[in-house]
């Protein structure tokens, strides 16, 4: 059952992401460089003393045949913390093919806030040969797109500098 809704979820928001016209949130990137991506933008820490990024997707819009039609149906399908492991996992592991050989952790799921609305999120390690990424992201359903706000840094990097710079640009999201 929570696979089918996993795969629904998944086929619903499609894995592609596209650029919304018009924006659907701004934010104060100073101390970042900007860059954009087929699905979104991209941020790059230039005041932080190691690689810190900040990556910014938005989904097409999911249309009026999709699963979740609000932020908060789709949380709602995220209750359980093995809902959340799961839909974690899945992302995860879209991303990450299992043949890649890197072994994936998740230390946390749970729900948040980034730009005044709920949000669900994941903090996950990826194994790297000879380092670790720490991955911490963040899933939303805004004005009918799934938007995914991801941080990525390597472990062991993180710095006073980084903290102040990442909560900085993180606390300036707004959704309009």
């Amino acid at each position: 059952m929570l696979k089918t809704l996993l795969l629904g979820a998944l086929l619903t928001f499609g894995i592609a992401y596209a650029q919304p016209a018009p924006k659907l949130y701004v934010l104060n990137s100073a101390g970042w460089q900007r860059n954009t991506t087929p699905g979104g933008e991209v941020f790059t820490c230039s005041v932080c003393e190691a690689q810190l990024q900040l990556q910014i997707d938005v989904g097409q819009h999911t249309g009026s045949d999709a699963k979740f039609k609000t932020n908060e149906a789709f949380l709602a399908q995220l209750k359980s913390p093995e809902q959340q492991k799961n839909f974690a996992d899945a992302m995860l592991r879209d991303q990450i093919p299992l043949k890649s050989g890197f072994k994936i952790t998740i230390e946390r799921t749970g729900l948040t806030k980034i730009g005044g609305q709920d949000a669900f999120q994941y903090i996950a390690v990826v194994e790297l040969k000879p380092t670790a990424t720490r991955d911490t992201t963040m899933f939303l359903l805004y004005k009918g797109r799934l938007v995914k706000i991801t941080v990525n840094y390597y472990d062991g990097t993180f710095s006073p500098k980084a903290r102040e710079a990442l909560g900085a640009i993180l606390s300036s999201i707004k959704f309009i």
